[in-house]
């Protein structure tokens, strides 16, 4: 089924998220997003203070965390 969701110009994770069909597991998924929005929008400006190992690591998980769901969900509909 194709979803024609229109997505706005955004980095707010949490935002884009509620706008997909219910029936997707990355919107109920436990995922900090604030967090990832936070890389997101932070480090595109020059007074972004560089993470340190420990949260750049955490970040990566939270994106791996995304990536997986996202990645099921996409093999649930027929995509790859």
């Amino acid at each position: 089924m194709l979803e024609q969701t229109v997505f706005p110009h955004s980095h707010d994770l949490e935002q884009l998220r509620s706008l997909l069909p219910s029936g997707w597991a990355v919107r109920h998924a436990e995922i900090d997003l604030p967090a990832l929005t936070r890389w997101a929008t932070e480090s595109r400006y020059p007074t972004f203070d560089e993470p340190n190992r420990e949260e750049a690591g955490a970040a990566l998980e939270l994106a791996r965390q995304v990536v997986g769901v996202v990645r099921d969900d996409f093999g649930g509909r027929g995509g790859e």
